[in-house]
C-alpha cells in the first residue's frame, strides 16, 4: 500500500451534522414571512428537504454547484407558486437573514471522537484538507462552523464547492484541488486518502480520481477508522 501523506475530508455527515432547531427555525421564517398559500411548517419543511435532495441529486449527475440564491428561488416558487415579488436584492437579504439563524443554530460534531482523531492525524504528520459540497449555506458560512468547533486549524485547506461551481463526484473539481494541494505539498494522488460519508460522490468519486478513499457514517465504520492509519 502506498505510503499515505494527506487527508481529505468531506464535511457534512462525515464531520459535522447538522442543527435540528436551525432547520425548524428556518421553515418557520419561510412559515412567518414568505407564505403567500398559508402553507403548515410541515410542509414548509418538506418543501425545502425536497429541494435540498433535488439539487444535491442534479448536482452529483451534473458535476456543477447550484447557487444558494437559487436553491431558495425554488424553495419560494414552491410554497407561493409565484417568484415576481422577488428580484436579486430581497433573495440575499433572505440568504442573509437565515444565515442569521444559522449562525444562532449552528451544526455539532457528527462525532465525539472527531477532534481526538484530528489531533491523532496531526500527531502523525498527516496534511488534512476539506473537500465539500454546498448546498442552502456557502462556504463562507462554513468557515465560521468550523472555527466555532475548534477544528479549523487542522486543515491546510479548504475546497466549497460555490467557490469553483463544481461539485462531487466532478473529476474537475477533484483535479482542481488537488493541484491546489500540489502546488503546496509534493505528492501525488495515492498519497491521499479522501474521507466522507457519500457512496457516489465521496467513494466513487475520488477512487476514480485516484484518490484511496474510505466510507464512514453510512456504514458500520466511524472516524475512528482513521486511527489505524
Amino acid at each position: 500500500m502506498t505510503k499515505i501523506k494527506h487527508i481529505s475530508f468531506d464535511l457534512w455527515m462525515t464531520l459535522i451534522k447538522s442543527n435540528p432547531t436551525f432547520k425548524s427555525e428556518r421553515a418557520k421564517y419561510f412559515f412567518d414571512f414568505h407564505n403567500s398559500q398559508s402553507k403548515s411548517i410541515s410542509e414548509i419543511s418538506q418543501i425545502i428537504r425536497e429541494i435540498d435532495l433535488m439539487c444535491n441529486e442534479i448536482n452529483e449527475i451534473n458535476g456543477n454547484s447550484i447557487s444558494s440564491e437559487e436553491m431558495y428561488l425554488m424553495v419560494l416558487f414552491k410554497i407561493n407558486g409565484k417568484l415576481e415579488d422577488y428580484d436579486s436584492k430581497s433573495i440575499l437579504r433572505i440568504y442573509n437573514e437565515i444565515n442569521e439563524i444559522f449562525e444562532k443554530y449552528n451544526p455539532s460534531l457528527f462525532d465525539s471522537n472527531t477532534i481526538i482523531v484530528l489531533e491523532n492525524l496531526k500527531r502523525k504528520n498527516y496534511s488534512m484538507s476539506l473537500l465539500s459540497n454546498t448546498a442552502f449555506l456557502k462556504g463562507i458560512s462554513l468557515v465560521s462552523v468550523l472555527q466555532k468547533l475548534n477544528i479549523i486549524d487542522f486543515f491546510h485547506f479548504l475546497f466549497f464547492s460555490d467557490q469553483y461551481n463544481l461539485s462531487k463526484p466532478n473529476q474537475k473539481y477533484f483535479s482542481k484541488t488537488f493541484e491546489e494541494i500540489k502546488n503546496k505539498i509534493n505528492l501525488n494522488k495515492a498519497e491521499i486518502i479522501h474521507v466522507g460519508d457519500n457512496y457516489k460522490a465521496d467513494y466513487l468519486g475520488s477512487k476514480l480520481f485516484g484518490y484511496q478513499p474510505i466510507l464512514i457514517n453510512s456504514n458500520d465504520k466511524s472516524i475512528l477508522e482513521l486511527n489505524n492509519l
